[in-house]
């Protein structure tokens, strides 16, 4: 099962922001207060269907093959 990111919070359902990055090769971090992209705001099969729209080069009649 892949986990996915959560974008909200579980003890009030506000949005979640994202506040620190870190390079796991260097250790550098970023801290600031930012928001979550659109895209990791999406449902697991909301995220799926636009992946396979991509990838079907945005054709809705190669994804329906």
């Amino acid at each position: 099962m892949i986990k996915k990111l959560p974008v909200s919070c579980p003890s009030c359902e506000n949005e979640l922001a994202v506040e620190k990055l870190i390079c796991n090769n260097c250790e550098t971090q970023v801290v600031g207060n930012y928001q979550l992209p659109l895209f990791l705001k999406l449902s697991v099969e909301e995220q799926d269907f636009i992946m396979q729209f991509f990838l079907s080069s945005g054709s809705l009649k190669d994804m329906a093959k």
